[in-house]
């Protein structure tokens, strides 16, 4: 699981609110000068800043600080689902779980969870992807059944039926769950009764080294060292290459603009992919940002 990025982040607050605006530089130094900082994300029109100290909003160069709020300040990850807010940590597994007026309605607490690097949905349960303090270099996926908030409770710890014990990532996309591992991509759809001990249940998807899986209006997107790959409606993959030198294809982070726009983090320049309206197999390279700050 690649860390995540504040630049790339801030970049995409920005992409959200102007397209570069006069303020673009001083807005990158200020948000960039907030140290450890671990995700970004829009939440009731607020933008919501993670950091290893708390969780603050950001809206008009103005910051507003919801530690009260909280039970854990070393945050790792923030998703929303109906309109909650879940809040990962890292060193004792407390999920923090906010309405939307900013209160916190429960915490769901993993004895044995020890930093939380990811949580999405379904409809019925949460995934999280996590390790442990018995192996802290192994990422594990604990899932939790969530249709009522207050009473979530937890199902069970997946065990990944491939050979493989390394996890990258995960993802939902229409009631599929999408789990990244070394050597290949498998998903399954029989959320209710996973079953790790039948292969025949999951899809494979022989691409190696995905190390960041990304839900774009409706497909799946997953990221390489080398590759972008985007997912079809018809179950078929483009490589998006377009604009990317060899000397280029380090890539270290991918985020999700709007429904046309990805950013793609590549040796410290942020390029803008735009998928064609007429062609959703057709992107080509609209912008590239040096995130250089000097």
């Amino acid at each position: 699981m690649i860390n995540k990025s504040s630049i790339i982040y801030l970049i995409t607050f920005i992409l959200f609110n102007s397209l570069f605006s006069y303020d673009y530089i001083q807005l990158k130094k200020n948000i960039t000068s907030l140290l450890n900082t671990s995700d970004i994300i829009t939440f009731n029109d607020h933008t919501l800043v993670a950091t290893k100290g708390g969780l603050y909003s950001y809206d008009d160069n103005i910051f507003i600080n919801y530690n009260d709020t909280l039970v854990k300040y070393d945050l790792s990850v923030l998703a929303i689902n109906n309109n909650h807010l879940w809040i990962g940590n890292n060193d004792g597994g407390i999920i923090q779980i906010l309405n939307d007026q900013m209160v916190n309605i429960s915490n769901v607490s993993q004895l044995d969870m020890k930093d939380i690097y990811d949580i999405v949905f379904s409809n019925k349960y949460a995934f999280i992807l996590a390790n442990s303090y018995d192996d802290i270099n192994q990422l594990e996926i604990y899932q939790y059944n969530i249709e009522d908030v207050n009473n979530i409770y937890y199902i069970s710890k997946l065990n990944i039926p491939f050979n493989s014990n390394i996890i990258n990532d995960i993802e939902v996309l229409n009631e599929t769950l999408y789990i990244s591992i070394e050597n290949s991509l498998i998903s399954t759809n029989q959320l209710d009764y996973i079953n790790f001990s039948d292969i025949n249940t999951w899809n494979e998807f022989n691409l190696l080294k995905i190390s960041k899986l990304l839900i774009h209006n409706n497909n799946l997107c997953a990221l390489t060292d080398k590759e972008f790959y985007v997912f079809l409606d018809d179950g078929s993959y483009v490589i998006i290459n377009n604009g990317f030198t060899e000397n280029d294809r380090t890539i270290e982070h991918l985020v999700s603009i709007d429904d046309q726009k990805i950013g793609i983090n590549f040796n410290n320049k942020f390029y803008i992919s735009n998928r064609s309206a007429s062609d959703p197999s057709d992107w080509y390279i609209s912008k590239i940002i040096d995130l250089n700050l000097d």
